[in-house]
């Protein structure tokens, strides 16, 4: 993961400087060239999870076990209409509330194509948490 710090304020920005030097807190020259070679298909990325993640919420959402799915972009969220004035996508990440067994909602994801689905914990069972991690 790779970032940058933005300052308005000189004195903080040479203090953030200082810090940085004496930490040593360096990017190697391939990671940097890693980072820009991946900002060139970001975009494209950010779009495919996003449709991917849309498809999976709207999947969820009929499904018997699943009592309600949190995920902006669908109409049935109660915050959609602000998310839209604000946002084109929404990303991968959502949640869902579960209303039966775990198990339920795993079988109807079945069909789809998943590197890891299980539940998280026996304990985490009870409480309806699901660990998905999936791919289009």
């Amino acid at each position: 993961m790779m970032g940058a710090i933005i300052t308005h304020r000189k004195d903080i920005d040479v203090r953030l400087e200082r810090t940085i030097m004496a930490l040593e807190l360096c990017v190697a020259e391939d990671a940097i060239a890693l980072v820009l070679r991946g900002l060139r298909s970001l975009p494209a990325r950010l779009e495919r999870i996003d449709r991917s993640a849309r498809r999976l919420a709207s999947e969820l959402e009929n499904c018997e076990a699943v009592r309600r799915v949190n995920h902006p972009a669908l109409s049935s969220h109660r915050t959609q209409g602000r998310w839209l004035a604000d946002f084109s996508g929404a990303g991968g990440c959502f949640s869902l509330e579960l209303g039966m067994d775990a198990r339920a909602v795993i079988e109807r994801l079945r069909p789809l194509r998943f590197l890891q689905a299980g539940v998280v914990r026996r304990a985490a069972l009870r409480f309806g948490m699901v660990k998905l991690h999936c791919y289009a």
